[in-house]
């Protein structure tokens, strides 16, 4: 991660999709430190919802709303969903 600097933003895509279980467990705990220590904003995509009410104070669904007849292979998203969480974390 590159937060050796101390970033007020990071971004995530992802981060731990590939990783097994208790890898992802300890990648959480570092992130819900990280954000404690330091109240950066992470932003994280994720499409593990259970993650994202875990880690997050806020969640934004995004779907695939646009229809464009003049550019119909163009792709967009809206976001249909804006959850704020309560922590309970930090």
């Amino acid at each position: 991660m590159s937060v050796i600097r101390e970033p007020r933003i990071l971004l995530l895509d992802e981060p731990f999709d590939a990783l097994d279980l208790g890898i992802t467990a300890d990648m959480h705990e570092l992130i819900l430190t990280l954000w404690a220590e330091h109240r950066m904003t992470i932003f994280m995509i994720t499409h593990d919802l259970k993650e994202s009410f875990e880690l997050g104070t806020r969640v934004l669904v995004f779907d695939k709303i646009r229809h464009d007849p003049q550019a119909p292979e163009r792709f967009g998203a809206t976001v249909t969903y804006n959850l704020p969480l309560k922590p309970t974390h930090g």
